[in-house]
């Protein structure tokens, strides 16, 4: 594959999509896991 036909502007925002929302139930999960209050 060549690598300058790929949209590196789409993958960007897959790969920070993706990160959020891992991020968010992680987050929630650690802060209740803990003990403490939301």
């Amino acid at each position: 594959m060549d690598l300058s036909s790929i949209n590196w502007t789409v993958i960007g925002q897959l790969t920070a999509v993706t990160l959020v929302l891992l991020a968010g139930p992680f987050v929630v999960f650690l802060v209740a896991g803990r003990g403490g209050n939301l």
